[in-house]
Formats: C-alpha cells, sequence, structure tokens
C-alpha cells in the first residue's frame, strides 16, 4: 500500500509539473502576447500623438499669420491715414504751386470730356475756383458753380446731377487707398 501511495504522490507529482509548465508555457505565451500588444498600442499611440502634434503645430502657425497679417494690415491703415492726414495738411500748401492748378485743371478737362452729357457743371470749391483753366469741349456747354461744401478740387456733373464724376482731392486720395495701402504692406513686410 505503501507502494501505490508513493506511486501516487510520484504521478501527483509528476502531473503537477506538467500541468505547471503547461501554465508556464501559457503564461508566457501570453505575456509575449500582450507585450507585442503593448508595442502595437504605443507605436499607434505615438503615432497618433505626432498627428495631433503636427495639427496643433499647424494651427499655432496658421493663427500667428493670421495675427501677423492683421497687424500689418492695422499698422499699414495707421501709416496710411497719417499719409493721407498729412497729404491732406500739404494740399494748402500746393495751392501755391502752379503744376496744383495745372494738375487741378488737367483733371477737370479730362472728367468734362469723359461726361457723357451736353451740358455740364462744374462745382468748384472757393479756393479752387481761381486756379481753374479750362479749355472749352467740343460739343459741350461747361457751367462753373462755386460750391462751400468742398475742400479741394471740384465735381463734374451733368444737368440733373445723374451722373457725377468726383475730381476733389479727396476722391481721387481715396481711390488710391488700396493701391497705397498694398504697397505700405509690401514695405512692411
Amino acid at each position: 500500500m505503501q507502494r501505490i501511495i508513493e506511486k501516487i504522490k510520484s504521478d501527483t507529482r509528476a502531473r503537477i509539473r506538467a500541468i505547471k509548465r503547461e501554465q508556464d508555457s501559457e503564461i508566457e505565451k501570453t505575456l509575449k502576447e500582450a507585450r507585442t500588444e503593448a508595442v502595437k498600442k504605443k507605436r499607434a499611440l505615438l503615432e497618433k500623438a505626432a498627428k495631433e502634434a503636427e495639427t496643433e503645430k499647424k494651427r499655432i502657425v496658421s493663427i500667428a499669420r493670421l495675427t501677423a497679417k492683421k497687424e500689418e494690415t492695422m499698422l499699414a491703415d495707421s501709416l496710411l491715414e497719417g499719409i493721407i492726414s498729412e497729404t491732406r495738411k500739404e494740399l494748402g500748401k500746393l495751392r501755391k504751386e502752379k503744376v496744383y492748378a495745372e494738375r487741378l485743371s488737367e483733371i477737370v478737362q479730362r472728367a468734362i470730356e469723359e461726361m457723357p452729357a451736353d451740358n455740364v457743371t462744374v462745382e468748384v470749391s472757393p479756393q479752387d475756383s481761381g486756379f481753374l483753366k479750362l479749355k472749352r469741349a467740343k460739343g459741350k456747354t461747361v457751367r462753373l458753380k462755386k460750391s462751400k461744401s468742398r475742400l479741394t478740387g471740384a465735381v463734374v456733373k451733368n444737368k440733373d446731377e445723374s451722373v457725377k464724376i468726383d475730381c476733389t482731392f479727396e476722391a481721387l486720395l481715396d481711390e488710391k487707398k488700396p493701391e497705397l495701402k498694398k504697397r505700405l504692406i509690401e514695405e512692411i513686410k
């Protein structure tokens, strides 16, 4: 009986060792799979983080560019307003120059010729009425009228005032604003 008990114990130990080896093998296999899965997940997380970082970088760069562009535009606007303000101040001094009268007459003459009407009124500021030297426009009747509402220059109108060509220096400056602003922004960059 002792032998049978020893045999049972021996068989049980062998079986326990076999089960333990099988468990160790299964544990090792599970650990290996877990490590492989962990490496895959780590790689996927790193790729996702890299993509998110790149997206965030692009967003930040885009915001920085927009902010810089906005600041350039604001600076250009500020400079342009300063330039226009100074130019308006200088117009008073320019009135004393011969070139002012020549340029004003040239602009108004061209507007009269472009006006699609036979009866034309030139509304001119009182300060500029003495400078205006106009030539006869073929087939047109031109009437001068002093206006107190104009700072500089003149406005050319048809008889019923449905067509107006603004030849004031303020209008000419306003017309040039976009071009001047573009040039200022290019200079700022």
